[in-house]
């Protein structure tokens, strides 16, 4: 298991994209694919009842929404909850809400106001996808990836997929089944 801090993971980030010159929107497919990896392998009973993807307007949410696309090409029936306007994600996280919208993938935009149609949206689904940008000022712990988290709806499963990148992001402590999502 590493242990890294947020400043520590944005730098990893940093080096990743300008010293070897991976894409953002590389590792955010990769972070992506595993995420969706885990729940095809691991929840696919689940899923089958459908998928929220709870995503924030960062890079976490950029995950999500790979997530969103990927499952939706497999058939799996999934929407996202988006917690800002379509209009203020970030620009790769943009990127993959267009993907997404292009497969007439089902987006709902929920303000601070919007806990009700959260909880809603929420009722009937099988698994439960968190990718937002947590913020905290513990230690990150993780097996290799980030704070998105898969929540089968009968059980709570933890599941890190991309390391958080706020100034406050030192974020996840794991509770229940944790597994690496990266391969």
């Amino acid at each position: 298991m590493i242990v890294v801090t947020a400043e520590q993971m944005r730098e990893m980030d940093r080096l990743t994209i300008e010293k070897y010159g991976v894409p953002s929107l590389a590792l955010m497919e990769r972070a992506g694919e595993g995420i969706a990896q885990a729940i095809l392998e691991r929840f696919s009973r689940m899923a089958k009842k459908g998928v929220l993807i709870v995503a924030g307007k960062g890079n976490n949410g950029g995950d999500g929404l790979v997530v969103a696309r990927l499952l939706k090409k497999q058939r799996i029936p999934c929407e996202v909850a988006l917690l800002a306007c379509k209009d203020e994600v970030s620009s790769d996280s943009s990127h993959n809400l267009r993907a997404y919208m292009k497969l007439k993938g089902k987006v709902v935009e929920i303000d601070a106001r919007g806990l009700d149609l959260l909880r809603q949206r929420m009722k009937g689904k099988g698994v439960l996808v968190d990718a937002i940008l947590l913020r905290s000022n513990r230690p990150v712990a993780a097996s290799g990836c980030s704070c998105s988290r898969i929540w089968p709806v009968s059980r709570r499963i933890e599941t890190p997929c991309r390391w958080p990148s706020s100034d406050n992001a030192n974020a996840v402590q794991s509770r229940g089944r944790s597994f690496q999502a990266w391969p």
